[in-house]
């Protein structure tokens, strides 16, 4: 009786996986190396720019364009929607928004909090078009 062996995994797919696993590790470390820290974070409703919020104080944020309350909590340099009456309240789960580039969406107010990109003042954009 012959016996066979199952391979799940031969060198060539570990040595795959592998390469896939660093590069996107790498990617990661090499993004939060480069981004400064966030400062503050934007309120946009309805399209327009309504709040520019101070990231570096602790405080409850309570949106006033609402005829209920909306209230935002910023605490250690991150902002979240903890009070909302949306009906899945999909924007009170989603938690906080810490790096650059993370964002809050309610979209039955038409409601987003983002904190922005940042770049050294230094760096330069490059673009390629074609």
């Amino acid at each position: 009786m012959i016996k066979k062996q199952i391979k799940l995994l031969a060198w060539g797919d570990l040595l795959f996986w592998g390469i896939i696993l660093a590069v996107c590790i790498q990617g990661d470390f090499f993004d939060t190396l480069d981004s400064e820290e966030t400062q503050e974070a934007i309120v946009e409703i309805a399209g327009t720019e309504k709040y520019r919020i101070d990231l570096r104080e602790d405080k409850d944020f309570q949106l006033t364009e609402f005829r209920k309350s909306v209230v935002l909590r910023i605490e250690n340099r991150q902002v979240r929607m903890i009070e909302n009456y949306c009906p899945q309240k999909i924007c009170v789960k989603t938690g906080f928004a810490k790096r650059s580039g993370d964002m809050i969406i309610c979209v039955p107010l038409k409601i987003l909090i983002y904190i922005p990109k940042t770049r050294k003042k230094d760096q330069t954009i490059e673009i390629i078009t074609g």
